[in-house]
């Protein structure tokens, strides 16, 4: 995988419609021969829109359709668990 667009960090977008514009098709796979027919596991620190993982996972995809992503995230957003209904913990 490369970063084929160097983009804002995701922090500074304020709205998840901006975030989602941000990483959209900025990915690109490198040398989709190595990946072919294997199970990536993609991992984030905190999934906040889920924006940056996708992006990812369709690149991969476009690229090396036999390619099967799962994907792993440390933590989640308040806002992404409760949409914006509280802030509470778990």
């Amino acid at each position: 995988m490369l970063r084929a667009v160097h983009n804002r960090a995701q922090a500074t977008t304020s709205n998840r419609e901006d975030r989602w514009r941000n990483v959209s098709g900025i990915f690109a796979v490198r040398h989709p021969e190595r990946i072919a027919g294997r199970h990536l596991l993609l991992v984030d620190d905190v999934l906040t829109t889920g924006a940056t993982l996708v992006a990812c996972a369709e690149a991969i995809q476009r690229a090396v359709p036999s390619c099967r992503i799962s994907i792993a995230t440390l933590s989640v957003s308040a806002y992404e668990l409760f949409g914006g209904r509280g802030k509470g913990g778990l």
